[in-house]
């Protein structure tokens, strides 16, 4: 009886237990999909890194490597137990051991506890989209429309919720937002679709707001299933066209496991301002760490896709900033009949990646792109542009089209605090093409300048393609220059089409020193008609000494030859052992018509990190890469520039394939040029760049004379007297690179710096230049 009565008790529990495990699965699956609907954005099936920010867990539910996952995979890849403890970061929970990937434990992937905004891609993130109109009633039953009322300039779409503890931090600071922006044509609506949040909770909520703001219960998601909401922090800005312009957090003080005394980015509040200026939103999409909202977004049905209601955007966003009318493209892409005329080309140039211009690969180290100016086009634009083309071009409803893109006369930086201007204009010709063209303008500034913003304006923008601008100090005029001096030296200002600016935030500025002079490189495009070009540059001075000065420093190689016929030839540039800790603000890599491809690599310890690698480059596009968050580097780390060049019959840029190639200033020559922008943390502004040439030959000449010291007035002679070592009372470049065999630069740079006549050799007067340089 006892033996019965166990086996029945045993077998109890057996079904308790199968019967749970069963419902635990069934739960899971439930959670799971549940979870993939949440992370799935735009709805299509599939979940991309851009979705699913956490590169190991990603990669775990990627069963089959292509980079996306389908709810199928998501839920066999969780039951079977490969990832462990991640219900609430990513798509399902259980307590397995299990490894995430092959030699790795599941115990070594963790999702971080402390999360806040992070950036995204903006195409991925409904950037660009139309919002048609609906009806919703606020919390005093009254009907209002999406669309509103037409004397609203930009409408802010806020979500929150009273018991989501995030959106209950974020009140005040929307309160903040609605009291500045609302007399300025900017409509707040505020959406709160928790269906369990009380409603007297909700009207105290609303009361806090001034009359203007409109609050409604939507706890049928209306507003999240249009707009794609994916929390209770989401935050949407629509332009007058009812366009989606930004998309994400209100700002960074507040995230998962943590709070600040005061935002670091205020995403928002700059989206408006930009947008208020018809200026260009810099951050337009980021995640919004809050309490996950449950509704499914929207579909967009593939046939639905029309000109008026997606296609104009996406030309505004991405095209028309250059093919317009007075701008640098070779046609406009600004109305449906342009579209359609182009629509081959179109197709064309973005099938095969070369527009809209941007060359950086995909860093598979990210999960989203590092680049804060990235203008890339996203897969779903993509395969929506397609999708357009496809359908022959149909228009749709004129109704929904945006307003015109419109190109402000006035200056983007605001008001400058000093214009400065060629002294007269240049001729550009009508046909072929032009070398580059170098105007020094002198500035005549009575004193040094903190520079916070800068913004190059070309007088005909139809011919000018871009600009680099580079400063000559007053004080370098007796110091033996050579034609890369201020390329090594670092840009200064820049523009390239779409780029006229370089703006930088409170605390962080550039220098111009009193007197200095501006040298204009400038690269003219002849367009079919004979025109002129003067060219102007506009500096908004900091209000006060910033706590950072914003650096640039060349990685170099001016020794290279590039072999005639050679299709890849390989040169390498190197800051070795650099001085101390900096941190990269951005690259701009800079060849000319051989150039290939390049690559900017970190040594560190040992191990070689790719930072920017652009595999298909173009001459046509000088772009400036810059990081959404500065990456530091350490002190004794090795910074490479590494490029490849064809000078081959194959190249059809190629002004002369039988031509052994050095370095030259003019297009037909070559260039070996990658440029880093950054700052150096604690040190004070004004102090020696450490990275500049004059001080990196001071440090290789230091090192290179010992204890013959620093500033010494016996130093040339002395080393003179080391390194002729045939007496014949010159130096040449050989018998350096013999006493010097494990510097390069020895041999390359500081030999070239001091020699001044050109002739191949050192004398004594040239050499005599080494304490007045070291001295500096």
């Amino acid at each position: 009886m006892r033996r019965k009565l166990l086996i029945y008790t045993v077998s109890v529990f057996s079904i308790v237990f199968l019967v749970a495990n069963v419902a635990r699965h069934v739960y899971a699956q439930q959670e799971i999909e549940k979870r993939f609907e949440q992370l799935d954005s735009n709805h299509d099936g599939k979940v991309t890194p851009d979705e699913l920010q956490q590169v190991a867990i990603f990669k775990a539910f990627d069963a089959d490597g292509n980079g996306e996952i389908t709810k199928d995979e998501a839920t066999r890849t969780a039951l079977r137990g490969r990832l462990k403890n991640t219900l609430g970061g990513a798509m399902g929970r259980n307590n397995s051991n299990d490894e995430v990937v092959p030699g790795v434990p599941a115990d070594s992937i963790e999702v971080p506890v402390r999360q806040g905004p992070k950036l995204l891609n903006p195409g991925e993130h409904s950037i660009g989209r139309y919002v048609p109109d609906f009806e919703f009633l606020d919390l005093e039953g009254g009907t209002k429309k999406l669309h509103g009322d037409s004397k609203n300039g930009l409408t802010v779409i806020a979500f929150t919720s009273t018991s989501c503890p995030l959106s209950k931090k974020y009140l005040p600071t929307l309160v903040e937002l609605h009291r500045d922006f609302a007399s300025r044509s900017v409509r707040f609506i505020l959406v709160n679709c928790v269906a369990t949040d009380k409603l007297e909770e909700m009207t105290a909520a609303a009361a806090s707001f001034e009359s203007s703001a409109e609050y409604t219960f939507d706890k049928d998601s209306m507003f999240a299933t249009h707009l794609s909401a994916t929390s209770t922090t989401d935050v949407f800005v629509l332009d007058r066209s009812n366009t989606i312009v930004y998309h994400g957090a209100i700002d960074d003080q507040y995230g998962f496991g943590y709070s600040i005394d005061a935002p670091r980015h205020t995403y928002l509040r700059d989206a408006l301002e930009a947008a208020l200026d018809q200026r260009s939103i810099l951050v337009s999409a980021t995640a919004a760490p809050g309490c996950l909202l449950e509704k499914k977004p929207a579909s967009t049905v593939s046939s639905d896709v029309t000109y008026h209601n997606q296609i104009s955007r996406f030309l505004q966003r991405h095209c028309v900033e250059c093919h317009r009318d007075g701008g640098v493209g070779p046609f406009a892409l600004e109305t449906y009949e342009d579209a359609v005329a182009h629509a081959p080309m179109i197709r064309e140039v973005v099938d095969r990646g070369i527009m809209p211009p941007w060359f950086a690969a995909t860093d598979k180290n990210h999960s989203t792109s590092p680049w804060i100016n990235d203008r890339s086009i996203s897969a779903s634009e993509k395969q929506q542009l397609f999708t357009w083309l496809d359908n022959k071009t149909p228009a749709g409803d004129p109704k929904q089209s945006p307003a015109q893109r419109s190109f402000t006369d006035g200056w983007v930086i605001g008001k400058p605090d000093a214009v400065f201007e060629f002294a007269k204009p240049v001729k550009v010709k009508a046909t072929g093409k032009m070398p580059y063209q170098n105007v020094v303008v002198e500035t005549q500034l009575e004193k040094d300048q903190w520079v916070q913003a800068i913004e190059v304006r070309p007088g005909n923008p139809s011919v000018v393609h871009h600009v680099l601008v580079f400063i000559q100090a007053a004080d370098e005029e007796d110091v033996p220059r050579d034609d890369a001096v201020d390329e090594r030296s670092g840009y200064w200002g820049v523009y390239v089409p779409g780029n006229s600016t370089l703006v930088y935030p409170d605390g962080y500025a550039k220098r111009i020193p009193k007197g200095a002079r501006l040298r204009f490189q400038m690269h003219y495009t002849p367009n079919g008609t004979a025109t002129e070009d003067s060219t102007r540059i506009g500096l908004v001075f900091a209000k006060e000494e910033p706590k950072y000065e914003v650096r640039v420093a060349g990685v170099v190689n001016t020794g290279f030859r590039i072999p005639p016929g050679a299709d890849n030839h390989q040169v390498v540039a190197n800051i070795k052992n650099v001085p101390t800790d900096i941190q990269v603000l951005a690259f701009l890599p800079h060849m000319h018509l051989r150039g290939k491809a390049a690559r900017y690599d970190l040594i560190s310890g040992g191990e070689t990190r790719t930072m920017l690698d652009i595999p298909r480059y173009d001459f046509n596009w000088q772009l400036l890469y810059r990081y959404a968050e500065p990456v530091s580097v350490k002190a004794g780390d090795t910074l490479r520039f590494t490029a490849w060049y064809d000078n081959s019959s194959g190249n059809p840029a190629n002004p002369d394939p039988n031509k052994e190639v050095r370095w030259g200033p003019q297009t037909e020559d070559e260039m070996h040029l990658g440029y880093v922008e950054y700052i150096v943390p604690g040190s004070k502004p004004g102090d020696p760049n450490p990275l500049s040439p004059r001080n990196r030959i001071r440090g290789v000449i230091q090192n290179a004379i010992g204890g013959l010291g620093s500033g010494k007035p016996g130093v040339g002679a002395a080393l003179f007297q080391q390194l002729d070592a045939d007496r014949d009372g010159n130096v040449t470049r050989d018998e350096v690179k013999a006493k010097y065999s494990n510097n390069p630069a020895a041999s390359t740079t500081i030999f070239d710096r001091l020699d001044a006549d050109k002739n191949g050799q050192l004398n004594q007067q040239e050499l005599r230049k080494l304490s007045e340089i070291i001295g500096r």
